[in-house]
């Protein structure tokens, strides 16, 4: 069974995948919103670069 997070889009959440990965997550989902949190794609980019399999 996989098991995923969702997490808000915010420039530091990259270590939240980061423990997720350890924990035994499989995959990651990012909020987004134009007003509330940082640039999408910003967040994802720094989640693929601290981690491997997420």
């Amino acid at each position: 069974m996989d098991y995923g997070i969702g997490i808000p889009s915010y420039i530091d959440a990259w270590r939240e995948v980061q423990a997720a990965e350890e924990a035994g997550f499989s995959h990651a989902w990012f909020y987004d919103s134009q007003l509330i949190y940082s640039d999408v794609w910003a967040t994802m980019a720094l989640a693929a670069e601290k981690t491997s399999k997420i």
